[in-house]
């Protein structure tokens, strides 16, 4: 087993919904007091914490919240409702699952007439090789090239080993697909990248059930490249 710790993490997770926002007209007003009404509580929500944008098309529409203090947004356009965090930190976790199931609950009960068709989670993470663990025997298990078929190469040319797997999970309608390499941002640490694609969602319990079946495909990937992530 390979010990790493989570270094920094973003995930955007997209959900759309069927039939799209006809009449933008007071949709965004609806989607700020879901947003007010929802996290009034933990944060002083205020006008300036809200994006509009508009344009010649239907689509062009949108409206953001940024969560004050933090790099999480919430976003609304004709078709779809984007939850983002960036360099999610271990301790905000909690924050960002509750905002989320708050913000999605709501959401749903002011606009009942919208139905999740599925939900995609595209995330990226780096993570530090602790103890002897390193970046480059990590990687060398996925080295397909022979010593004879380097010396080939030009001497110009560097061969970097990666890892890709996908996954499908057909009783519970989820597809995933995960890439891991060498992290440019950090010293001896991996970057995992990927994407997370839930289909035919139940419109009750979506966020808890998102968060079940990404936390599946989580032990799943841990377990295929040899991970023991540590959290501490």
């Amino acid at each position: 087993m390979y010990r790493v710790r989570s270094i920094a993490s973003s995930v955007v997770v997209e959900g759309s919904f069927s039939p799209f926002i006809f009449d933008w007209g007071d949709s965004s007003g609806r989607f700020c007091k879901v947003v007010h009404s929802a996290l009034s509580n933990e944060t002083n929500v205020g006008p300036s914490d809200f994006e509009e944008k508009h344009g010649l098309s239907l689509a062009d529409n949108s409206v953001r919240f940024n969560f004050p203090g933090s790099r999480l947004s919430f976003t609304l356009t004709v078709d779809q409702l984007a939850i983002k965090f960036i360099d999610i930190k271990t301790e905000d976790l909690n924050l960002v699952m509750e905002s989320s199931r708050s913000i999605v609950t709501g959401f749903q009960k002011e606009f009942p007439e919208l139905h999740f068709k599925y939900v995609r989670c595209s995330f990226h993470e780096h993570l530090k090789c602790l103890g002897d663990s390193s970046i480059t025997e990590f990687l060398s298990r996925f080295d397909f090239f022979s010593a004879k078929e380097k010396t080939k190469k030009n001497s110009v040319t560097v061969i970097s080993p990666c890892a890709r797997f996908k996954v499908m999970n057909e009783s519970a309608r989820w597809y995933a697909e995960c890439s891991a390499d060498r992290s440019l941002r950090y010293d001896n640490a991996l970057f995992l990248s990927g994407i997370v694609e839930f289909l035919g969602v139940p419109q009750s319990n979506l966020v808890e059930t998102c968060i079940s079946h990404f936390t599946d495909f989580s032990f799943i990937m841990s377990d295929t490249l040899d991970l023991d992530v540590v959290n501490d």
